[in-house]
């Protein structure tokens, strides 16, 4: 889907088309409880510092961050 909007974007996209005041925005979640850890609810500083770290460097590994961006949370 990504790839029909970058090949040949819809007029709103482009800025000239009747909606082209809309915003376009999606975020996704991956939820999976790590076998050696708590819930996030459950774990300390440490252990979430602990799993951001494997999971953002699984994903670097993996290539799937390469045309996106981790975003921490505030």
């Amino acid at each position: 889907m990504v790839e029909t909007l970058v090949d040949s974007p819809a007029l709103w996209l482009m800025g000239n088309g009747p909606e082209s005041g809309v915003a376009l925005s999606s975020h996704g979640f991956l939820l999976r409880n790590l076998s050696d850890f708590p819930f996030p609810t459950h774990c300390s500083d440490d252990e979430k510092r602990s799993i951001v770290e494997r999971i953002v460097g699984a994903l670097d590994s993996s290539g799937l961050l390469e045309n996106g961006a981790y975003c921490p949370p505030r």
